[in-house]
């Protein structure tokens, strides 16, 4: 597993508090996928509800809190495929 899926799995974990409603797929292109789930978060390429998709250097900024991710969505930096709202839900995981 690369460095960036492991950070992106064990920062994501820590926020995540109670269940996760409905899947989200978080793909770091050239890196690989994580879901979050119900079950929590997993290293997955699974089908999902949504999904997002940001370059690493986009991904960590975000998990580290250097770059809001409404700003990465509307400067293009990350996109959005599926249901937005399941997007919405890891709002507060990304902050």
């Amino acid at each position: 597993m690369t460095p960036i899926l492991e950070l992106a799995i064990t920062t994501l974990q820590k926020k995540l508090v109670g269940n996760f409603d409905g899947s989200v797929k978080i793909h770091i292109r050239g890196e690989g996928s994580v879901i979050v789930d119900n079950s929590g978060v997993h290293k997955s390429n699974a089908p999902s509800d949504c999904t997002i998709s940001a370059s690493p250097e986009t991904f960590k900024s975000m998990l580290l809190g250097k770059k809001k991710a409404q700003v990465a969505f509307i400067s293009g930096d990350v996109t959005i495929e599926g249901d937005f709202n399941s997007a919405m839900k890891l709002k507060y995981l990304l902050a």
